[in-house]
């Protein structure tokens, strides 16, 4: 099995449970033997955090209601893998990228964990190599 291959395997399976978990305890909650339907705040408490800022928290649930009726098969994820658009530190320490929360998340397979730390060994040298022109790094970059 390809490397890439892999990887999308573990991503699409972690996607699917994700989504269907969501969607599943998005549409049936018992409390005290009474079935309700819970919101998107409910399923997602960070959302209610005092850091976290919505401007229109009925429109953030019915897109995220859109987003698990679509299904695992619809959603396409942007990651920051490069802090472009996130915070670098926080507290004075280094913040992981979406990659490096991945490959220390305990739910995921060990094989996956260890597949992505070897790729980060290979690749991320390639990346910030200082000598190596740009039209070299590319392929590189896009097969990681």
């Amino acid at each position: 099995m390809a490397k890439n291959e892999s990887l999308r395997i573990v991503l699409g399976i972690g996607t699917a449970a994700a989504v269907g978990i969501i969607g599943f305890g998005y549409f049936f909650h018992y409390r005290n033997g009474r079935k309700r339907i819970l919101t998107v705040f409910d399923m997602i408490p960070e959302l209610n955090n005092p850091t976290v800022r919505i401007k229109d928290r009925e429109s953030v649930e019915r897109k995220i209601r859109q987003i698990i009726a679509g299904g695992a098969e619809k959603l396409q994820v942007i990651s920051d893998f490069d802090h472009t658009i996130s915070k670098h530190t926080h507290n004075g320490k280094i913040v992981p990228t979406c990659y490096g929360i991945l490959e220390s998340y305990p739910l995921l397979p060990q094989f996956y964990r260890e597949k992505a730390k070897g790729y980060r060994a290979h690749y991320y040298p390639i990346e910030f190599d200082p000598d190596m022109p740009v039209e070299a790094k590319r392929p590189f970059m896009v097969e990681w």
